[in-house]
């Protein structure tokens, strides 16, 4: 799978360490030093600590070892000596973190199962939680949260409240004063922090009430575009009586930074779909927050189109989230019908306005060929691309609100399909109703009349 290189956040350190040479001391000399250190310390533990450490540092590892387990014997609560040697302590007694860690996981197991709490992949939920649980779905104070994201929550940690991503409990007041984390421990103003996420190499985060946002935008842009892309996700819900991916596939959208940001992901993972605007990548970004992901992949403009490639991107981004839930790959006009219908058909007037302009590029015939010959790609006019992005929509559009009997039927089909998340019942239902639709063209055209009429 293609690696997308420039928004990969990653740190590669390479190095080499080399032994000291002419000035450094014969091993026979540290010895003799080291036993004359030990001398003059006596039965100091304090001091027997500092030899310990002169011992580290000149690699004197078993020496190290032994002084600290002299110390302990000496003195069998010794905390510094007990964590040199990597113990920690628990109930009251030392021991290797391994151990801790073992008898920690059994006593938390005992504590649950006495509160009738079920594991289900390291997270303890309730009976009623358990079928979610087994899918993926966990419960953190009413909201549906991913794996991960329950055990960071369990864990103590918060949201930012600006971006959603997780923070320590102790920089909570930071981001209350309106402060952005910056790496490396550092916090600075919204200024500060565009300029940093203005690299490819650390993008803005950002959660959305339905997705997410990955962008070298400035964090005010990314505010302006979450409610078209929550609004793109919503709407290409609707298709499927309102049914949302798990949050482990929660829809992530990437915006470029510019033309030419969009230009070169396009060439990198865009194959044909970047003819348009918005298309899937082909190839993974990854991010501190999100790890590893597949975007979808949007341009963007402050004035005119914007909008709509939004509500397109959150959309196809829908599209591909439940498309991973139920492990299938619709047929492409499916995939973009549901951005289609996000971006196009949200709104009667919307539909209507941008259904003139279809009937002035030729409107609904020859529906089966259309779905036979449907593609996005380079070799396409642009007035083409949007023609199959509102047909798209339209025949979803016409399946949910058509009225047309067998249409409705087969279109409830695969909404029942993707709800149960059986991927091979979706794939031969959205046959079944293609062909259903492609039977029954004159009542789609009849449909487009109405929704022209209603602009």
């Amino acid at each position: 799978m293609t690696r997308l290189k420039t928004l990969v956040v990653a740190a590669l350190a390479l190095g080499a360490c080399f032994a000291p040479h002419a000035t450094a001391q014969s091993a026979s000399a540290l010895k003799r030093e080291l036993r004359q250190m030990e001398k003059d310390a006596g039965k100091d533990v304090t001091a027997l600590l500092e030899v310990a450490e002169w011992a580290k540092e000149k690699g004197l590892v078993a020496d190290r070892r032994r002084i600290l387990n002299d110390i302990i014997k000496q003195d069998p609560d010794n905390g510094p000596a007990h964590e040199a040697l990597g113990f920690v302590k628990y109930e009251g007694e030392w021991m290797t973190k391994s151990k801790a860690e073992g008898l920690r996981e059994k006593a938390l197991a005992a504590e649950m199962k006495a509160k009738g709490l079920i594991e289900v992949d390291g997270v303890w939920v309730t009976k009623d939680e358990e079928a979610d649980a087994k899918k993926g779905i966990f419960m953190h104070d009413g909201e549906r949260v991913s794996k991960s994201d329950k055990l960071a929550l369990v864990q103590g940690m918060i949201r930012h409240p600006a971006t959603g991503t997780f923070i320590a409990p102790e920089d909570e007041s930071k981001a209350d004063e309106g402060l952005f984390p910056l790496g490396n421990d550092k916090w600075g103003s919204k200024e500060e922090a565009d300029e940093y996420h203005s690299d490819s190499g650390h993008p803005w985060v950002v959660r959305t009430y339905n997705g997410w946002i990955v962008s070298n935008r400035s964090f005010d842009e990314i505010e302006s575009m979450k409610s078209d892309i929550d609004a793109g996700i919503e709407s290409a819900a609707r298709v499927f009586g309102g049914e949302m991916p798990s949050p482990a596939n929660r829809p992530v959208v990437l915006v470029a930074a510019s033309d030419e940001q969009y230009r070169e992901l396009g060439n990198a993972v865009g194959a044909e779909g970047s003819a348009y605007a918005v298309f899937h990548a082909e190839g993974e970004v990854v991010t501190t927050e999100l790890g590893a992901v597949r975007p979808v992949i949007s341009n963007w403009q402050k004035e005119g189109w914007g909008p709509y490639w939004m509500r397109h991107a959150g959309g196809l981004a829908y599209a591909y989230a439940i498309a991973a839930e139920i492990g299938a790959e619709p047929p492409l006009w499916f995939q973009r019908g549901l951005a289609g219908y996000a971006e196009r058909h949200y709104a009667p007037g919307q539909a209507a306005w941008f259904g003139k302009q279809h009937l002035e590029k030729g409107g609904v015939k020859d529906i089966g060929n259309w779905f036979d010959r449907f593609e996005i790609s380079g070799n396409l006019e642009s007035r083409m691309l949007d023609f199959n992005m509102y047909q798209a929509g339209l025949v979803l559009d016409f399946g949910m609100n058509g009225g047309h009997a067998d249409c409705t039927e087969k279109m409830l089909a695969v909404t029942k399909a993707i709800q149960e998340g059986d991927g091979s019942a979706a794939d031969k239902a959205i046959a079944k109703f293609q062909k259903a639709v492609t039977d029954n063209e004159d009542a789609l055209r009849e449909y487009f009349r109405k929704v022209l009429q209603k602009g």
